[in-house]
């Protein structure tokens, strides 16, 4: 889902109304509490209709193989930060009271409220909030 969430900021990723409406769906899945393989059904649908999409996505995927995880995920966006980014669109269903690990849902308080928006690609280009994780996965 992360991997996804950082191929939506490539300015090269643009998706179809049919797109967006496909990750609104997904947003409100995990906004239920759905089970997970509706969810990962609902993003692989979306990522395999958009060629661009699913190329930046691989990338990011792959980069995730090699990298130490927990590294990775102290990158994510503060609990302030989600605050100030989603406003009133937040619903926090993570753990913010240390380190981010696999079981916390960090990554689904940004996702749910990004796959709400009118045009998640172009909101997630435009934002800042993934820009630690990008630069470390960079360096």
């Amino acid at each position: 889902m992360l991997a996804f969430l950082l191929a939506l900021t490539n300015p090269e990723v643009n998706l179809s109304s049919t797109e967006r409406s496909d990750l609104n769906r997904v947003g409100r899945f995990l906004k239920r509490g759905d089970d997970w393989q509706l969810v990962q059904e609902g993003l692989n649908k979306v990522i395999e209709e958009n060629p661009i999409l699913n190329q930046v996505y691989q990338n990011y995927f792959q980069k995730f193989k090699v990298i130490d995880i927990n590294k990775l995920l102290a990158q994510l966006p503060s609990h302030e930060e989600l605050i100030e980014e989603f406003a009133d669109d937040l619903i926090a269903r993570g753990s913010f009271e240390g380190k981010p690990d696999r079981k916390n849902n960090e990554i689904k308080d940004i996702f749910i409220p990004l796959s709400q928006k009118e045009k998640p690609d172009e909101y997630a280009m435009n934002s800042n909030i993934f820009d630690s994780l990008k630069h470390f996965l960079f360096l």
